[in-house]
C-alpha cells in the first residue's frame, strides 16, 4: 500500500475533493451510496449497478478518490465496471441532465489511454485544459478574477486608509 496523496487540481472549480463529487453522483441513483473507507480491500471500490455508477465519469471519480485515500492505484476499468450487470458502462461520458447539479471536475470525462486510470494521464491533460462542468456547460477554471479582486480589495484599503491619514493630518493642523 503506497501512501496517500491528493493534488489540489483534482479538486473541481468549487473546491470539492473527488470523493465528495464521487458520492454526489452517487446518491443521484442510490441516496444511501456511500464512498467505500476501505484503506485495505480496493474490492468494495465497484459500480453500483446504475446509470450513476456506471460510466467512465464515476470510474475517473472513483478512481481519484482511492488515489487520494487509499494511496494506490485504483482497479482496472473491466474490474470495476464487472458489477454493471443490468446497465451498461458508458465508457463515453455521462448524461448531462443526470449530473446538472453536480460540479464535476475537468478530467472527470477523460478516457484513460491504458486499462487504469493515470494520476500522470489527468495531471498532463489540467495543464492543458483547465475546465469544470457544471449546470450543463463547461467553465473555464482559472484564478484571474480572484486576483483581480484580491487586488482591487487591497487598492480599496490603501485608498481609505490614505484618505483617513489625509483628513487626520488636516484636522491636526486647525
Amino acid at each position: 500500500m503506497g501512501s496517500s496523496y491528493c493534488p489540489s487540481w483534482l479538486f473541481n472549480s468549487v473546491y470539492e475533493s473527488p470523493c465528495t463529487v464521487w458520492a454526489k453522483l452517487g446518491t443521484i441513483c442510490t441516496s444511501d451510496f456511500v464512498v467505500p473507507s476501505s484503506s485495505i480491500d480496493l474490492s468494495n471500490y465497484h459500480a453500483a449497478d446504475n446509470r450513476c455508477q456506471c460510466n467512465i465519469v464515476a470510474y475517473n471519480l472513483m478512481s481519484a478518490c482511492a488515489t487520494c485515500t487509499v494511496g494506490y492505484s485504483s482497479p482496472s476499468i473491466s474490474e470495476y465496471s464487472s458489477t454493471c450487470a443490468t446497465q451498461t458502462f458508458n465508457s463515453e461520458g455521462i448524461s448531462s441532465s443526470l449530473v446538472a447539479d453536480v460540479t464535476l471536475p475537468s478530467w472527470a470525462s477523460l478516457q484513460p489511454t491504458g486499462t487504469t486510470w493515470s494520476l500522470s494521464q489527468v495531471s498532463a491533460y489540467v495543464d492543458r485544459n483547465s475546465y469544470s462542468y457544471y449546470g450543463g456547460s463547461y467553465y473555464r477554471d482559472n484564478y484571474v478574477g480572484y486576483i483581480l479582486l484580491l487586488t482591487g480589495g487591497c487598492l480599496l484599503i490603501a485608498v481609505g486608509f490614505a484618505w483617513c491619514c489625509t483628513l487626520a493630518i488636516f484636522w491636526n493642523r486647525e
